[in-house]
């Protein structure tokens, strides 16, 4: 299966975020991804992989619906991993892509 991916090599662990919040560029995001990171490295490690902790890469969505309040994060989060869930293929080349992700009730009124 092809890199989703343009300039990351299939062995490379991505992690992918996507945040109703928008807050990619806060300290408490950053650091969940660097926890997470050293997961994946010492998991990798564990299992004989071969998994350079500063490789591992980040890949924010940019461009997805925003929740409008402080307490409906949980109802985003379970939209978004449906969708990932559905197609998860189509998900992540939006995601890369930089492409709109909206969840189903975006155009309800």
């Amino acid at each position: 299966m092809p890199s989703l991916l343009k300039d990351v090599p299939e062995h490379i662990p991505t992690i992918f975020t996507v945040d109703s919040l928008d807050s990619e560029g806060n300290e408490l995001n950053q650091d969940l991804v660097e926890n997470l990171k050293e997961y994946v490295y010492e998991s990798a490690a564990a299992t004989k992989g071969n998994v350079r902790i500063q490789d591992i890469k980040w890949v924010h969505a940019t461009d997805i619906t925003q929740q409008q309040n402080g307490y409906d994060c949980g109802i985003y989060a379970l939209m978004f991993l449906e969708m990932f869930a559905q197609d998860p293929a189509d998900f992540l080349v939006k995601v890369e892509n930089g492409q709109r992700i909206e969840t189903p009730d975006a155009t309800a009124t």
